[in-house]
């Protein structure tokens, strides 16, 4: 009977190391998925995780994965984590959605390395914008920006809409926890009415800008800036969500003859 019992105790101490041994390789299966996801994005975008540098052009994926990682969305959501998977872990999370218990380790495991910042994720950013120069005023030595393109006082830029929103993962419209449209709130707000220029610089520019044809006087700005916080999802009416909001500075503008950014004419160093 002893006998019986100790067989008995040693098929169980077997039969839960097996699982064990399994919820083990289940967990570095989901870890190795992380770190090839990890470092291909930071390969792909030239930048180093984690906390990426390098100024990178906009793109709703990697303002979210900002978002994300600033502490922008709740971790502890269940329908968020799930979200979030859903964006940056698309064929993984289709895989294991089926499987209660890896789902949940897959959960728990995206949880702890966004609240641990063990994610790939950028904090520097540029966007570029067309600005249009008035007549030249020698005494002060600038071209005023004219039309809509100066910017007085602003508080706020639009870094991504519903216009660069693209489906992913089946999902066809925007979530809640991920909108499509992200605004950079600045901590200082922005001036930017005129371009200045000496007397000899103007009269060069205004040369190229006829060589050109560029009748309308059009520069190009390119506007870089660094995410410090995210002030997290701003909702409307009936609790819905309708955008996100990270808090930054405006590091410089850098000023092109040319839409493609190749032709630098000056620039603004804000701050570092």
């Amino acid at each position: 009977m002893r006998k019986k019992s100790f067989i008995l105790k040693l098929e169980q101490m077997v039969f839960l190391g097996s699982i064990k041994m399994k919820q083990y390789f289940r967990i570095c299966l989901l870890l190795l998925v992380f770190a090839v996801t990890d470092l291909s994005s930071a390969w792909a975008t030239g930048g180093r995780a984690y906390g990426g540098d390098g100024y990178a052009p906009v793109t709703f994926k990697e303002l979210s994965q900002t978002m994300a990682l600033m502490g922008g969305i709740d971790v502890n959501n269940q329908d968020a984590v799930d979200e979030y998977a859903k964006l940056f872990y698309c064929e993984q999370y289709k895989k294991i959605f089926k499987n209660d218990i890896d789902l949940y380790d897959f959960r728990k495991m995206i949880t702890t390395r966004v609240q641990a910042k063990r994610i790939y994720y950028r904090t520097l950013y540029e966007i570029s914008s067309s600005f249009q120069l008035g007549r030249y005023d020698p005494e002060g030595q600038f071209f005023p920006l004219s039309g809509n393109t100066a910017m007085v006082n602003v508080g706020s830029l639009l870094l991504s809409s519903g216009n660069e929103w693209k489906s992913y993962c089946g999902i066809g419209r925007p979530s809640d926890f991920f909108p499509a449209t992200i605004t950079l709130v600045l901590n200082r707000p922005l001036t930017l009415s005129v371009f200045k220029s000496t007397v000899e610089q103007a009269k060069n520019l205004l040369e190229r800008m006829n060589r050109l044809k560029n009748t309308r006087r059009l520069i190009y700005g390119r506007i870089r800036f660094r995410v410090l916080d995210a002030a997290g999802l701003v909702s409307a009416q009936e609790g819905r969500f309708v955008r996100a909001e990270l808090k930054g500075d405006i590091t410089s503008i850098d000023f092109f003859l040319d839409s493609g950014l190749t032709q630098p004419i000056g620039s603004v160093l804000l701050s570092r």
